[in-house]
């Protein structure tokens, strides 16, 4: 899974905040623990800057995480490396 980021470093031109955002990536975290790890306070700044191009690009991509059952089930996005 890193080796297939790192193709894709080597291969496309990343913004520096995209391969900043790499290095903190472990396996597959929220948006919330991600811009934590990269001492990010503002959510759309995040989004603009940091995820979407990785997303576009292919580098991570967003996963649904379905946490408990019935009316107390919380449903959050996470990110993955692709």
């Amino acid at each position: 899974m890193i080796l297939g980021a790192v193709a894709k470093l080597s291969t496309h031109e990343v913004a520096p905040e995209v391969r900043k955002m790499l290095f903190v990536l472990k396996g597959e975290m929220t948006r919330k623990e991600i811009q934590q790890k990269l001492g990010l306070k503002d959510e759309k700044h995040f989004r603009t800057t940091y995820q979407q191009p990785a997303i576009v690009q292919g580098i991570i991509e967003v996963t649904k995480n379905r946490c408990g059952t019935g009316q107390q089930s919380k449903v959050g996005l996470s990110f993955v490396l692709n």
